[in-house]
């Protein structure tokens, strides 16, 4: 997707550099600027050579020599291409997206409901994550999942890094918290959260009884889950369906955490499980997807 350049200029000037930045590294006032310990994992440094010019909008290391503005920086750090930048931007700015003419050429209003069912798809997503984490998070520690993990030695840090959950047992626990947060259950099921059944009313979970992998876009937003059984069984991994936001083709578990290391050592390490990547990165070896 293309932006016209005058929207880009706005969303550009809507966002501070230093206040991105900052969300990685200490900074510190210096001069007309600031200084701090360079963000890039591949430059672990003790003394502050990061400078970022507000005035300017750009940033410098006089170590490892990296430089540029904040599409750049959110592209080498967070692996963003330009137009998830730029989305990324615009919506920490609430600045609404101009309509644009998709490869196509839909109309503006079905570019614009379909926009409108992302976002509430994302959001959807989200509550669902969240419900995972807090499922998790209060299980007892004899249950069954808490064995697995302490079996497989994951950390708290890990679990929060990867925000790695849990689906109950129960058939409806999900459906029931969608709906008490006022999720529809048709927004769900296109989702693949929850399913029909096939005789009589209602709705079940499609996940159940599983440690949860959400999977996130570069701008942190929830695409899809994968499921590991955690005892015998079969599937060993259960994966979201294609939807509306999320497509197999074009995502890797992974990058959303992982992209900065990736591009530090311009190299990857390909695995097929997310347990490969989680614990491979849990031991040090971060450039993986």
């Amino acid at each position: 997707m293309r932006y016209p350049p005058e929207f880009v200029d706005r969303v550009q000037e809507a966002n501070n550099l230093a206040d991105i930045i900052a969300q990685y590294t200490q900074l510190k006032q210096s001069g007309n600027g600031h200084m701090g310990r360079c963000p890039f994992p591949d430059h672990a440094e003790k003394t502050p050579s990061f400078s970022v010019s507000e005035s300017k909008q750009v940033y410098h290391c006089f170590g490892c020599k990296k430089s540029g503005n904040i599409f750049s920086f959110l592209r080498d750090y967070n692996g963003m291409s330009f137009p998830e930048a730029v989305e990324y931007l615009a919506e920490r700015a609430s600045i609404p997206l101009p309509e644009i003419q998709t490869d196509r050429n839909e109309n503006n209003n079905q570019h614009q409901i379909q926009q409108d069912s992302k976002k509430l798809m994302l959001k959807a997503n989200k509550i669902a994550a969240n419900f995972f984490s807090e499922t998790l998070k209060r299980a007892p520690s004899d249950h069954p999942i808490k064995t697995y993990i302490q079996k497989r030695k994951l950390k708290p840090e890990t679990i929060e890094e990867f925000q790695i959950g849990y689906a109950p047992i129960e058939w409806e626990g999900l459906a029931h918290h969608l709906q008490r947060q006022n999720v529809s259950s048709a927004l769900a099921e296109e989702a693949k959260l929850i399913r029909a059944r096939k005789e009589g009313n209602g709705h079940f979970d499609s996940f159940r009884d599983r440690l949860m992998f959400p999977i996130l876009s570069p701008m942190q937003d929830v695409l899809a889950f994968g499921g590991r059984i955690h005892d015998q069984g079969e599937p060993k991994y259960l994966n979201s369906p294609e939807t509306l936001v999320f497509n197999k083709g074009r995502v890797l578990y992974g990058l959303a955490h992982t992209a900065k290391y990736i591009r530090s050592e311009d190299a990857v390490i390909i695995v097929e499980g997310y347990m490969d990547l989680v614990s491979l990165f849990q031991a040090g070896l971060k450039n993986v997807a």
